[in-house]
């Protein structure tokens, strides 16, 4: 576990096992017990809105009795397009997957078996339509570009 270790002002990243090696001889825990040296827990997350902000290394700080090594950042116009991309691509190949699990050939022959009526159907063909016709405006936004 990385732990961070404020000493005159300075703040080191260390492994635990590094700082406590060997404790019942170790100068550190003088150090820590003489107010030389303080001990913090060492925290690389920052709660933040991933759909407009991103964290971003830095240098490490000081907030709230926990050293941070990382910063929110707002996302540029171009990191926004490429979400924006990557969530359309997604949904494309989701709705594929939708349309390639229901074959529009055998829905007569499940009316049959189903028993479900013709308006039950006509539903199901709609939805399918629906479908069909949002992954062609998805597709036809990243072919005219």
């Amino acid at each position: 576990m990385q732990i961070a270790i404020i000493e005159n002002n300075v703040i080191t990243l260390a492994h635990k096992n590094e700082v406590f090696a060997n404790s019942s001889t170790n100068a550190n825990l003088e150090k820590i017990a003489s107010g030389v040296m303080k001990v913090y827990p060492l925290n690389a997350f920052i709660d933040h809105n991933r759909e407009t902000h991103k964290l971003v290394p830095c240098a490490p700080y000081l907030n709230n009795g926990q050293v941070f090594v990382m910063k929110v950042e707002k996302l540029t116009a171009e990191e926004l397009a490429g979400m924006k991309a990557s969530k359309d691509h997604q949904r494309i190949a989701e709705i594929k997957r939708k349309l390639a699990e229901s074959d529009f050939r055998v829905l007569p022959d499940y009316q049959a078996r189903s028993g479900k009526s013709d308006t039950e159907i006509k539903a199901i063909y709609a939805q399918r339509k629906d479908l069909y016709d949002e992954m062609q405006a998805l597709e036809a936004r990243y072919v005219a570009e």
